[in-house]
């Protein structure tokens, strides 16, 4: 009795698999449940028609629970789309797509991966200026969904979920605040753990530090103009 009660509450583990034009129809609907302007199932089945296009569905019974949909060329993919169904949000179903994605597009040649923010994404162009793209550092194993009415103004290949403004409020996944010296410290005490976990989305710290004064600048100017932004929405 027990082991049926277990059973019956347990999570159903989705099915993973290629996307093909056949799946226009079920990936347009879901693409109009998790963005404001929604591409219709003519555009889905164009799109996944084209030689140089790879998807995969993320499956639950017979329904659509997630999908990822990236263009390959000259070495690098562009993450077009990815969208998890609302039930289905933070049970790991993104994370297990993008597993399987990034692997196949390695695969395939692409030895850099990029998640753009849509130009219409007034809020990203408020926090980040002229910015479209960045080097964040990124230091976890988890991740998070955005909360209800929040706006992402962030989002990467390996962590679709970077940075969202509600309001006058900023979360973020990513840090920006770093420095050499605190990058240091956190590769001495947590070096192993990197070296055992090394991939495609896991540096090692000798990876990291390549041309580390650089992206620290950069991230420091980054930090500013975010804090700086914050900081307007505090009352004194």
């Amino acid at each position: 009795m027990i082991g049926l009660i277990t059973r019956l509450l347990a999570r159903p583990e989705p099915a993973l698999s290629e996307a093909g034009a056949r799946d226009a129809a079920a990936l347009s609907a879901l693409h109009a449940v998790a963005f404001r302007r929604g591409w219709s199932e003519h555009e889905f089945e164009r799109l996944l028609l084209e030689t140089n296009v790879i998807a995969h569905r993320a499956m639950i019974g017979r329904a659509l629970a997630g999908f990822i949909v990236s263009r390959l060329a000259a070495g690098e993919a562009e993450i077009l789309s990815v969208a998890v169904a609302p039930a289905r949000r933070g049970r790991g179903v993104a994370r297990k797509l993008l597993d399987l994605h990034l692997r196949r597009v390695a695969g395939l040649g692409a030895t850099a991966v990029f998640l753009e923010v849509d130009e219409d994404n007034a809020a990203a162009r408020e926090w980040f200026g002229v910015t479209r793209e960045f080097s964040g550092f990124h230091w976890h194993g988890e991740t998070f969904t955005i909360p209800p009415k929040a706006t992402r103004i962030a989002g990467s290949a390996y962590c679709a979920n970077q940075a969202f403004v509600l309001g006058k409020h900023l979360g973020m996944q990513c840090h920006v605040e770093m420095t050499r010296e605190l990058i240091g410290a956190w590769c001495e005490d947590w070096g192993k753990e990197l070296v055992a976990r090394a991939g495609p989305s896991v540096q090692t710290p000798e990876q990291m530090f390549e041309r580390l004064e650089e992206r620290v600048r950069s991230l420091n100017t980054i930090a500013a103009g975010l804090y700086g932004r914050w900081i307007e929405g505090l009352k004194i």
